[in-house]
């Protein structure tokens, strides 16, 4: 029952982040561009910096509450620029502009978590039955919340598989430190998804997930700088089951939870090993796209990768 309600957020978010991408780039619009300044209509920052960097607060809630503006900032920045250049290219190529490389059609939202999302309450403080009735509105009658230890917290209960109406055990573990987070859950033992907000100082942040790593630097509100790959991955919609070609980073073997001095490079671990599908990369002002394109031959099913070229979008020159 979860399941379903959070792919029902989810479309709804898509639709309605379709809708605001075509609020902000109408075709017709005479706005002037704000490709040199993707920040130039950015809301409010939802969560507070504190003076060395970190975000301010002491919990779990306070740490999401950041992370979620940030991720959402995250998105839109990027998604922004991309939709700033695709207008550019109609205006300037109206009969060509689909065959320009640079021209590219993204849903671009990445670390967001709706099952992460229903755990934005947690605290030290919070009230069990809050959040037990919280879960009650989706239909989950037996959900337990406990407190294991100072900054570590766990929710339990049992729900239906929304493919096979199966009962399935499901925990969420929740970890607090210092202004970072960690969330994991399992199903039937199993991992499904997991993420890490880890807290670096100086405004930068690193997040990852089973097929994603990020350092983004991030202040009063704006994305200034971002680094940002995926992993090649994909499952089948039938069966479950991963392609021979997915890579994913292990939840306790890649976890970067309490570790200090990760940079850059720890976004590119995989990349000469062909393994990152692609690349997503912003300074000063400049987003440059790299990675891999796949090819599937749907007669045999076989999926090959290539390099691809890289698409540098700088800001529009006024």
């Amino acid at each position: 029952m979860k399941k379903i309600l959070a792919l029902l957020l989810v479309a709804m978010m898509l639709f309605a982040f379709a809708a605001c991408s075509d609020i902000e780039n109408p075709k017709t619009s005479q706005q002037p561009d704000q490709s040199a300044d993707p920040d130039k209509t950015a809301a409010p920052n939802t969560g507070n910096e504190a003076s060395n960097g970190l975000p301010s607060g002491d919990s779990y809630a306070e740490a999401y509450t950041f992370y979620s503006g940030l991720v959402d900032k995250l998105g839109s920045t990027i998604s922004n620029i991309v939709d700033n250049n695709n207008a550019r290219l109609e205006e300037e190529q109206p009969d060509t502009y689909f065959d320009d490389p640079s021209y590219m059609i993204i849903i671009y939202m990445p670390f967001l978590s709706i099952d992460m999302a229903f755990t934005s309450s947690v605290s030290e403080t919070v009230d069990p039955a809050s959040i037990v009735m919280a879960y009650s509105f989706m239909g989950i009658e037996d959900a337990e919340f406990t407190i294991t230890s100072p900054g570590n917290y766990k929710i339990s209960y049992t729900s239906e598989d929304w493919e096979t109406g199966e009962a399935e055990s499901v925990e969420e573990l929740m970890r607090y430190d210092n202004g970072s987070i960690r969330y994991e859950q399992r199903i039937n033992g199993e991992l499904d998804e997991y993420y890490e907000f880890v807290a670096l100082g100086q405004d930068r942040y690193a997040l990852q997930s089973k097929t994603n790593r990020a350092i983004v630097t991030y202040k009063d509100g704006k994305i200034t700088e971002v680094l940002h790959s995926w992993t090649k991955y994909e499952e089948d919609w039938e069966t479950g089951e991963l392609t021979e070609w997915s890579v994913w980073y292990d939840p306790e073997a890649d976890s970067i939870w309490g570790k200090s001095g990760i940079d850059e490079s720890w976004v590119l671990e995989l990349e000469s090993e062909g393994a990152l599908e692609r690349i997503y990369e912003l300074k000063d002002g400049v987003l440059t796209i790299s990675g891999q394109t796949s090819n599937t031959d749907w007669e045999t099913g076989v999926t090959t990768f290539e390099p691809m070229e890289p698409v540098i979008i700088a800001p529009r020159e006024e």
